[in-house]
């Protein structure tokens, strides 16, 4: 079976699909390559193929008069996204990779919103009586914030990113991080409240 396959603007010729195939090696290997750290590069090689088959199939050139390499990208592309959406990691608290775990309590942050270590940020030329007190106070403020919120400040501790916190909450990454601002913000003025007393 061959088909008039419109190479450019100027420029059509009639190719069967091993001739399709073979000319397009560049393209099915550029995007095989671009997945190959997530996805082993042969996989992806053969679902990018098996996109280009499918864009074959469905090219006809008196109907679209673009060329077959825009029809192609877009298949190949559409079917990785695809591939990546159905086989994509999943990490939740007990297969995350992550190796060294913080806890909430060793971490506050700071006016950026970045975490910093509570002993950098209380200091370490601090008598054993004031890192009570800190201790003391940071538990006070602790308490007043929900289970749902510590455990969302302490999984964004932990280096989880928020896509991966809003794929196990099923919320979006929009409201994950709306919510993570609202507790940094939250933290930081009861601190300074609870530090000026």
């Amino acid at each position: 079976m061959s088909k008039t396959i419109i190479i450019s603007e100027n420029n059509q010729s009639v190719m069967t699909f091993e001739e399709v195939y073979y000319s397009f090696q560049g393209l099915l290997k550029n995007k095989a390559y671009k997945w190959s750290k997530t996805y082993d590069y042969d996989e992806m090689f053969q679902v990018a193929s098996i996109a280009l088959w499918k864009a074959y199939e469905k090219y006809d050139s008196s109907v679209y008069s673009i060329p077959f390499m825009i029809v192609a990208a877009k298949f190949i592309n559409y079917a990785l996204l695809g591939y990546h959406a159905k086989h994509k990691p999943r990490f939740n608290r007990k297969t995350s990779k992550i190796k060294s775990m913080v806890s909430i309590n060793d971490i506050v942050f700071d006016s950026k919103g970045e975490g910093v270590e509570r002993q950098e940020l209380i200091g370490e030329d601090e008598t054993f009586t004031q890192e009570i007190i800190n201790q003391m106070v940071l538990d006070k403020i602790f308490r007043k914030f929900s289970k749902y919120q510590l455990q969302q400040i302490q999984d964004v501790v932990n280096g989880y990113k928020l896509t991966e916190i809003a794929e196990e909450g099923n919320l979006s990454k929009s409201t994950i991080w709306s919510n993570m601002r609202g507790a940094f913000a939250k933290f930081r003025g009861l601190y300074v409240k609870e530090m000026a007393i």
